[in-house]
């Protein structure tokens, strides 16, 4: 069996619901946060429309539901990125939500104290 990484998905609109279906489609295990209170677990019923989408379309070999089981919420930042291989920030391209954080200074920043100092590296993943 293939081993997978663990991917955090920071960010849980749209573009966040994109990501965490492909990654969960290739297998990986996936980690979905957000700010707003509430919106990390909406977003799973777009994730699941998604990949029902896809389903009827013959685009996964999968059942929606093992794919989908591959996509938990986590209650804080730090619990979606700590162990992750990969961390997909999805913030809106606003500057204030990139400066988020509940108070405790920018989300990037944030990211970037829970990471080891080659975990952020392109090198890393080629």
């Amino acid at each position: 069996m293939r081993n997978f990484p663990t991917i955090a998905i920071v960010g849980a609109g749209l573009i966040g619901q994109s990501w965490a279906n492909t990654f969960a489609r290739a297998g990986s295990e996936v980690r979905l946060f957000d700010p707003v209170n509430g919106q990390a677990e909406a977003a799973l019923g777009g994730i699941e429309r998604g990949l029902a989408d896809m389903k009827s379309n013959g685009l996964l070999d999968e059942e929606v539901a093992d794919c989908l089981a591959r996509v938990s919420v986590a209650n804080s930042l730090p619990d979606a990125v700590e162990g992750a291989s990969y961390i997909q920030e999805s913030a809106p391209e606003v500057l204030e939500a990139k400066r988020a954080g509940n108070g405790t200074g920018r989300r990037s920043a944030q990211i970037h104290r829970r990471c080891g100092a080659g975990d952020l590296s392109p090198r890393r993943w080629r």
